[in-house]
Parts: structure tokens; C-alpha cells; sequence
């Protein structure tokens, strides 16, 4: 190995374990249930990754090499269903893990950037090594597993029983909380994703979800600052 190579790993490595100690998101994530040598431990196998917009993180039926951390940015979580069609599952923002799955082989779901994104990404051998002689970890692993399938309850409930413009109103209330959960303005709230996206989440058509948006507006419940952001009244 060149001398120059030598020198940027280094350089990178320093540069990585830097962002370990500065992450803005490690009080929301995994990581910050772990001790100073686990941290350590962990300097020694992360990697992290800037995304862009639209980009690729893992794919449905891939095969199961890591788990990955949102550091910064946020991040799409969707499935293709038999039809082609695409079912977005959730949301993910900075501190949320995502990776885990029933399916130990590979992936049920998809993962793609939304904006720029930084992810940090942990081989799996490696992180289940490190989980195995933490018990806190194994316990906010479970916990955040709950919480998924509770949200998704919730959500199911959300989808069946509320009329278009209900949901769209507990989808930014939503957003809401969890951006205070993270330290984030609260209100007005930033929407990082696409009316689309919105949509196919909601299970409603684009138009449905302008036209919702628009009765929001007019019963006073939301005020549009500009097109990604709105305040709720």
C-alpha cells in the first residue's frame, strides 16, 4: 500500500471517529445506550455513508449484511408489492435504526435517502458480537421493536377508521412529535417528503391529498408557509 493511501485511512478513520463523539444524533440512537468501550467498539466496524436524494440504501430480498443509524437526514422505508405497486411503511429521521428484520436472510423492505442523508452502517456479525454482552442494547432494540409494531397499529387504525384530511392532520402531528422528540422545531414543521410519497403512505390518491391539505386550510387547522412547510394551529 502507498504511503498516501496509508495516510487518507488514517485520516478517515480519525475523521469517523470524530463524528462518533460530535453525532448530533446519538442521545436518539442505539448508541446511546452504550458504554465508552462499547462506543469504542463500535469506532472499530461503522462505516458512514453520505446518500442523496433518491438514493439507494438497501433493497427489498437483498440479502442481510448490516444494520444501518440515521445520523442525519431523513430516510423512506417502503415495500414493492406483487403488483409493482409501492406500499411506503414509514418514515425514518435522525437517531431511527433500521435493518432489523424477521426474515434473518434478507431484507422485507426497501430503504431510500430522502434528501441528503448521512447513514452509519454496522456489519452484522460484528453488532450482534456486541449485542450479545449488552443487555441494554438487547433492551432498546426490543423497546424500538414494540414501538414499530404499536405505530403501525396505530397506524392500520389511522387508515381504516379516518377520513383523507383526518389522516393527513395525525400525519403531521406525528411529524411534529417526533421532530420534538429529536430537538427540532416542532411547529412549523418541515415536510422532507414529496405529496406523493404522502400519498402512498396515507393509501390515498395525490389528489386527495392536495384536496385534504386544502380543507386543512380552510377550517384553520394548518397554515401553509410555503410548500414544504406548514404550521399547526
Amino acid at each position: 500500500m502507498k504511503k498516501n493511501d496509508l495516510y487518507n485511512q488514517q485520516v478517515e478513520k480519525q475523521s469517523q471517529l470524530a463524528k462518533c463523539s460530535l453525532c448530533s444524533a446519538k442521545r436518539f440512537s442505539i448508541c446511546g445506550k452504550m458504554d465508552e468501550t462499547q462506543v469504542k467498539k463500535v469506532d472499530s466496524f461503522k462505516r458512514t455513508k453520505n446518500y442523496k436524494d433518491k438514493q439507494p440504501i438497501f433493497f427489498q430480498g437483498d440479502p442481510v449484511k448490516s444494520y444501518f443509524n440515521v445520523r442525519s437526514g431523513n430516510v423512506k422505508i417502503y415495500r414493492l408489492l406483487d403488483d409493482g405497486r409501492m406500499h411506503i411503511m414509514g418514515f425514518l429521521y435522525p437517531g431511527d435504526f433500521m435493518g432489523l428484520s424477521s426474515d434473518q436472510d434478507t431484507y422485507l423492505n426497501s430503504a431510500e435517502a430522502i434528501g441528503n442523508a448521512e447513514i452509519c452502517s454496522f456489519a452484522i456479525s460484528e453488532f450482534d458480537d456486541l449485542n450479545k454482552n449488552s443487555p441494554e442494547i438487547t433492551k432498546e432494540l426490543l423497546k424500538r421493536n414494540f414501538q414499530e409494531i404499536e405505530f403501525m397499529q396505530k397506524q392500520s387504525i389511522i387508515i381504516g377508521k379516518l377520513h383523507a384530511k383526518d389522516r393527513l392532520m395525525e400525519f403531521f402531528k406525528n411529524i411534529s412529535a417526533q421532530r420534538k422528540k429529536i430537538g427540532l422545531p416542532d411547529n412549523p414543521i418541515s415536510l422532507p417528503m414529496n405529496r406523493q410519497d404522502i400519498a402512498d403512505y396515507l393509501a390515498l390518491t395525490i389528489e386527495t391529498v392536495s384536496r385534504g391539505i386544502t380543507e386543512l386550510k380552510n377550517d384553520q387547522k394548518i397554515k401553509m408557509i410555503d410548500k414544504n412547510k406548514l404550521y399547526i394551529n
